[in-house]
């Protein structure tokens, strides 16, 4: 049987005139793949195969890999077997998302025992907003990404707080397709702008404070495909910030203030989301 099979190699490997040779993948599943190999990393294997006429790009972990030979077919076949993806990865991202948010910070000890229930509610509103990123290969990402936070609570009319946060940043994401291929694994990090805006009113005396800073997030989430161009997401993010800085006005005087240690404004917060996503 050997001997068969290498005669067979040479006899194949000696029809060198045929200009449209493709490479044979053989899974540890036993299947055998008609396929072009355009790339083999240490750990995927990329290639191209046909499916009803038609060229898609996939690829292989190397660990369900039996063995791979180069130039194995002298010309194409569409019959690929059991095994071969058919996940044609997208190069664009795109969409909406919205859900809760937390921010994490402690109540801070100079609040007065009588205003931390208030405060503890202050902590939790919604998030929504929207990002696109373009793949530059199957795993990876680069976009922009916009959130818009809102956090509120009131005690009549004597104490009011309505606080904004406006996020803008750039973003690189790690796209890891499960074997089912209708899910995603997503892993971000983003780096950008951030604003806060608190229109306030204490013992009836209405006023605005303002800051800015830098901020750093990170994610993960999941993409289930509902199909070939869209799909639902679900994902957690950690967004860090705080503000050293901030501007008082209270309709009459606009005064900055620098905030002691104990001050300082934090904005980091724990987002939870559900959004519509649309791949190209």
């Amino acid at each position: 049987m050997k001997n068969f099979t290498t005669i067979v190699i040479l006899a194949l490997s000696l029809n060198c005139f045929n200009l449209f040779a493709q490479d044979l993948i053989v899974t540890s599943k036993g299947d055998s793949l008609n396929c072009l190999i355009t790339k083999q990393g240490e750990d995927y294997i990329y290639f191209t195969y046909r499916e009803n006429g038609t060229a898609k790009k996939t690829l292989l972990a190397v660990d369900d890999i039996e063995s791979v030979r180069k130039g194995f077919y002298p010309k194409p076949i569409t019959d690929f077997g059991s095994s071969g993806k058919s996940y044609d990865y997208s190069k664009w991202r795109y969409g909406i998302h919205g859900g809760y948010s937390y921010r994490t910070a402690k109540v801070s000890d100079l609040i007065p025992a009588q205003y931390r229930d208030y405060i503890k509610k202050l902590k939790s509103g919604y998030v929504i907003g929207g990002d696109v990123h373009y793949f530059t290969s199957e795993v990876l990402g680069f976009g922009l990404k916009y959130n818009f936070n809102k956090y509120k609570n009131a005690l009549g009319n004597d104490l009011k707080d309505d606080i904004s946060l406006h996020q803008i940043s750039g973003s690189m994401l790690n796209r890891l397709v499960l074997p089912d291929e209708k899910n995603s694994v997503l892993l971000g990090l983003n780096l950008g702008y951030q604003s806060y805006k608190d229109v306030a009113v204490v013992s009836s005396a209405p006023f605005s404070i303002t800051g800015q800073s830098a901020g750093l997030g990170m994610e993960i989430g999941l993409d289930h495909r509902i199909g070939p161009k869209a799909a639902l997401n679900f994902g957690v993010s950690i967004q860090l910030a705080s503000i050293t800085t901030i501007k008082v006005d209270d309709g009459y005087v606009i005064k900055k203030v620098k905030l002691e240690k104990e001050e300082i404004e934090s904005l980091t917060r724990v987002e939870l989301v559900i959004g519509f996503k649309f791949l190209k």
